[in-house]
């Protein structure tokens, strides 16, 4: 994808849990940085002090598209559901991706609906 200046990059947000995906959404930011992405991610575009949930729904509001990192601490999180749930919402494009596979019947059903891109193997 060529750079066509800050303002046209499209603009990717990461859902993850950062009990056990912290540092694959930290390569997946790079990546995606690489590739001319400008990503998204809480522990970069959130100060501290902020209001956590408004700060969160004005990303995703944001984005273009809504990365979800599957994983098992990710699939059980309140605050990952909201995070699908707000970009289901606003009507984003939602990419699930699964980090650490779970069992099928555990991912929820308005992921498993989708396709998925594995990093898992």
């Amino acid at each position: 994808m060529a750079d066509t200046g800050a303002g046209e990059r499209l603009k990717v947000f990461i859902s993850y849990s950062r009990k056990d995906s912290a540092a694959f959404a930290d390569e997946l930011v790079a990546g995606l940085e690489l590739a001319g992405f400008a990503p998204f991610l809480d522990r970069h575009d959130i100060a501290a002090g902020e209001e956590l949930e408004a700060r969160l729904g004005g990303l995703i509001e944001q984005s273009d598209t809504v990365v979800f990192v599957i994983s098992p601490e990710a699939i059980k999180s309140d605050r990952c559901v909201w995070e699908v749930d707000k970009a289901l919402a606003l009507s984003k494009r939602l990419l699930p991706v699964i980090h650490i596979a779970v069992p099928d019947n555990l991912i929820p059903e308005k992921l498993s609906r989708l396709q998925f891109v594995r990093f898992d193997a």
